[in-house]
């Protein structure tokens, strides 16, 4: 199931780009396969995105969402990386990719970025 959070341009900061007023956040997409899912026990298994589509990687994944996900009773996560796929800041791809934007292309804000689905699917 195809799903979108709001998720911080910069969470370390209300202002984007110096306002206030600016677009402080964004839809980032992820997937969530809860078919083999026992709530009781079940971990969550989350895949952070690479630089891509998430349906691309999802696609190619069944070890984890067949066999470990069966074997565990696992629910599974799959959480597109900021600048990829649909998951674009300021409106898309191209003002997502200007310059002056790219500072909020980081390894700290796309972590961030995955502790908010965490946080998402965990109240889910």
């Amino acid at each position: 199931m195809e799903k979108t959070t709001k998720v911080k341009v910069d969470h370390y900061n209300n202002e984007v780009n110096g306002t206030v007023n600016a677009t402080t956040t964004f839809d980032l997409r992820y997937l969530v396969n809860d078919q083999y899912y026992d709530p009781s026990q079940g971990p969550i298994l989350m895949y952070t995105g690479n630089e891509g589509d998430i349906w691309a990687f999802y696609n190619n994944s069944g070890f984890m969402t067949d066999t470990l996900a069966k074997k565990l009773g696992a629910l599974v996560v799959f959480a597109e990386h900021r600048w990829y796929g649909t998951s674009y800041p300021f409106g898309g791809e191209a003002e997502a990719k200007q310059n002056a934007n790219l500072k909020y292309l980081t390894v700290p804000q796309v972590l961030w970025d995955f502790i908010d689905v965490i946080e998402v699917i965990k109240t889910d």
